[in-house]
C-alpha cells in the first residue's frame, strides 16, 4: 500500500513536470524569432508556425504568398513536437486528478487530440503539406474545448478552482480561435492565434504546480490515487 502510494506521488510529480516544461515552446518561439532575417517577423500578423517554415524567400501556402525565412525552424518544429508529447505524457500521469465520468473522459481524449496535433504541427510544417499542417492547427479548438469540459467535470468537486480556471481559459482560447478563423483580427491571424492557443499553456502550468506541491503535502498526506479528486 505504501509503495503504491509513493509510485502514485511520483507519477503525480512527473506529470506536473512535464506540464510546466512545456514551457519551452515561448524559449524555442523567442529563439527562432530572434535569427528571423528579412522583413521583421510579427508578433500580430504572423502565424506561430511560420516560424518553422523550412522555405526562405516569398513563397504561396495554400494559394495565400508571403515572406519566411526562420533559419532554426528544426528547432521550432521540434519545439511543437517536444510539446504535443509533454502535453500528453502530463495528461496521463496525472490522470487520477480528474473525476470518474464522461465529460473527463471526453476532456482527456480532446487535450489528447490537441498533443497530437502540435505534433503533427511540427511534423508536417505548412509548406511541406499544408493539409495535414492545418489538421494539425484543429488540436488548438480541441484543448480548449478539453479544457471546458475538464472544468465542468471538476464544478462538484472541492476543487471548483479547477473548474473556474479551466472554464475562462476555454472560452478565452474559442474566443481568440473565432477571430483567428476570420483572420483579419486584431490587425492580424498572428495575435488571434496566440490569444487562442496561449490560454491552454497558462492552464498547463498552474495544473503542473498544483500537481507537485499536492503531491509535496507537508504533512505527507497526499493522496495516493487521486491527490486532487476530492468529493464536494
Amino acid at each position: 500500500m505504501e509503495q503504491a502510494k509513493r509510485a502514485s506521488v511520483r507519477r503525480l510529480i512527473l506529470g506536473g513536470a512535464c506540464w510546466i516544461a512545456t514551457l519551452e515552446f515561448f524559449a524555442a518561439q523567442a529563439i527562432a524569432q530572434a535569427a528571423w532575417r528579412g522583413p521583421g517577423y510579427s508578433l500580430a500578423g504572423n502565424a506561430i508556425s511560420d516560424l518553422g517554415v523550412t522555405a526562405c524567400g516569398r513563397i504561396s501556402i495554400a494559394g495565400q504568398p508571403g515572406y519566411y525565412c526562420s533559419p532554426l525552424h528544426a528547432l521550432m518544429n521540434a519545439s511543437f513536437v517536444a510539446t504535443g508529447i509533454l502535453m500528453i505524457a502530463g495528461l496521463y500521469l496525472t490522470a487520477a486528478i480528474w473525476p470518474a465520468g464522461r465529460l473527463a473522459r471526453w476532456g482527456i481524449g480532446l487535450f489528447t487530440l490537441a498533443g497530437m496535433g502540435k505534433v503533427l504541427v511540427g511534423l508536417a510544417p505548412g509548406n511541406v503539406n499544408y493539409g495535414l499542417h492545418a489538421l494539425g492547427g484543429l488540436g488548438i479548438i480541441a484543448a480548449n474545448i478539453g479544457m471546458l469540459l475538464l472544468g465542468s467535470a471538476m464544478s462538484e468537486t472541492k476543487d471548483r478552482w479547477i473548474a473556474r480556471l479551466s472554464w475562462s481559459l476555454g472560452i478565452l482560447g474559442l474566443i481568440g480561435e473565432a477571430f483567428f478563423l476570420a483572420h483579419r483580427a486584431f490587425g492580424g491571424a498572428g495575435l488571434a492565434e496566440r490569444i487562442a492557443d496561449y490560454p491552454a499553456f497558462a492552464w498547463l502550468l498552474i495544473l503542473g504546480v498544483g500537481c507537485i506541491r499536492r503531491a509535496r503535502d507537508p504533512g505527507g498526506k497526499a493522496a495516493a490515487i487521486a491527490p486532487l479528486r476530492t468529493s464536494a
